[in-house]
């Protein structure tokens, strides 16, 4: 897509180049072969070109504003800038920062699994966490250990500065299936004859 878009505003500025030198250098003769178009369309004006027309019209301010909106849509970043100087740029994958808070958070105890998702914003991140945890862990307890180990581990050994950390803690069921109550401990519905 991005090949595309480049394609088609570098053809739609050359036409618009091309253009507004003819008419600054060619004024007249522009003018006057302009006018006689329109003069011509003018002449030929029925209700079937009317409804070309507006559907070719119609159809170039649709395939306009689908370009703009695919060249104004924010690119997605697959890496983070860790340090930039005069000699150069690091920047180390989303992926890898994945691996490595992934890593400290199956460290922390009672977390059975863990889903990092990174966003890259430039030089911060934006990481979200989905959590399988113990079914007898203290949540805001373990939420807040969960973060500040992942803030600890990207902001001071990665030293990337992390915007916002969301984390989704689950339950796990711990093999076990819910008790199934008997029918004989259920009361007795008053409602039935």
């Amino acid at each position: 897509m991005n090949v595309f878009n480049r394609i088609a505003v570098s053809l739609i500025l050359l036409g618009f180049i091309v253009s507004a030198v003819v008419v600054s250098l060619l004024p007249r003769p522009a003018m006057a072969w302009m006018s006689s178009i329109l003069v011509s369309a003018q002449g030929s004006l029925d209700s079937t070109s009317q409804l070309i027309g507006a559907v070719v019209g119609l159809l170039a301010a649709v395939g306009a504003s689908l370009l703009l909106i695919a060249e104004l849509k924010p690119r997605v970043r697959h890496s983070v800038v860790v340090t930039q100087g005069a000699t150069g740029t690091a920047e180390l994958t989303n992926e890898s920062i994945a691996v490595r808070v992934r890593r400290i958070v199956e460290s922390v105890p009672s977390i059975r699994d863990v889903s990092p998702t990174i966003v890259s914003r430039g030089k911060s991140v934006d990481v979200l966490l989905r959590v399988t945890a113990d079914p007898d862990v203290d949540l805001p307890q373990k939420s807040e250990e969960i973060m500040q180990a992942v803030r600890v581990e990207v902001e001071s050994k990665i030293g990337i500065p992390v915007k916002s950390l969301k984390v989704t803690v689950k339950h796990s069921g711990n093999g076990r299936s819910p008790a199934i109550p008997s029918p004989a401990s259920l009361p007795k519905n008053p409602f039935r004859r």
